[in-house]
């Protein structure tokens, strides 16, 4: 079947509705799909009911942030429940949304007291994430690049700034000062909450698990290897190819040599598509063959 399984939405860091985000995929003829936004599942049933209406097989799923110190992981771990149970982790995602929000009202405080900028607050960004200060603003996972967009439109960041450039000024201290956030989930805790709802646990984008390009990932294996048998070790499902511009066959050919060597055989696939108008709009530039989940 024609697949999309890595897709975001508004209520993350995406630019669509979950709505608009499964009628786009109808459109291209994908035939399964799987609305995956940041440590939140609130699109999920809207997203659902779309594809149902859209004759697409849809599938609830959630991409969470998480690390494992000891065994130097510092990732996303991508959740799916083909069989419509998701209970646990919903209310896990709902800790990790509030956890969020009290960054991101932090962070805005500290950006108008650093720039004496007062549109600097959660109702403007809300305004300009969704066009409309109606909704709740604790219906969304606010995110860094929520922030970068009100900055851009408050002109305090130029408008042409990539977001990954975006991203080291914080490393430098340049945007303002960064108050302390807690740490994301251990790995671990991850693949257990989903699995207690009859989940499947897929490693997301594995290439951009470290900063790499495509000479120093054969000089990672040793390292890769050592975190695909822990990853297995401890009880997760798959691994996920994913889209990486032109070097996508490259890299996901290169990861299927190192799964292959630790006894992975379940592979995912997904273009991490953000939507319509965003940097990584990729819905169209890859579309994959998957079949079903099973065991």
């Amino acid at each position: 079947m024609k697949a999309n399984l890595h897709l975001h939405s508004l209520y993350s860091d995406g630019y669509q509705w979950p709505k608009n985000v499964a009628k786009r995929a109808a459109g291209l003829g994908i035939e399964i799909v799987s609305l995956t936004d940041h440590d939140c599942m609130n699109g999920v049933q809207e997203f659902i009911e779309t594809c149902n209406k859209n004759n697409i097989t849809g599938i609830p799923g959630v991409e969470i942030d998480c690390c494992d110190k000891e065994n130097g992981f510092w990732g996303e771990i991508l959740g799916y429940f083909p069989e419509g149970n998701y209970k646990n982790t919903l209310h896990f995602t709902i800790k990790l949304m509030n956890n969020r929000l009290g960054l991101m009202k932090r962070l805005l405080k500290s950006g108008r007291n650093f720039y004496k900028n007062e549109r600097l607050n959660l109702k403007e960004m809300l305004i300009n994430k969704t066009g409309s200060s109606e909704f709740d603003t604790e219906q969304f996972c606010f995110s860094k690049p929520d922030l970068l967009y009100l900055l851009r439109k408050e002109k305090i960041l130029p408008e042409n700034i990539p977001y990954i450039e975006y991203k080291k000024l914080f490393d430098k201290g340049q945007v303002f000062d960064v108050p302390k956030s807690d740490p994301p989930p251990h790995l671990e805790e991850v693949i257990d909450v989903i699995k207690s709802d009859g989940g499947y646990p897929v490693l997301a984008h594995p290439v951009y698990v470290f900063e790499m390009n495509s000479s120093n990932m054969i000089d990672l294996e040793e390292t890769y290897l050592d975190m695909f048998t822990h990853l297995k070790k401890i009880g997760l499902w798959g691994i996920e190819y994913n889209y990486y511009g032109d070097k996508t066959s490259l890299y996901n050919k290169q990861i299927k040599k190192i799964a292959d060597k630790t006894g992975f055989t379940k592979f995912t696939c997904g273009s991490d598509d953000h939507g319509l108008g965003h940097e990584h709009d990729t819905m169209e530039k890859y579309i994959c063959d998957f079949e079903k989940f099973d065991s």
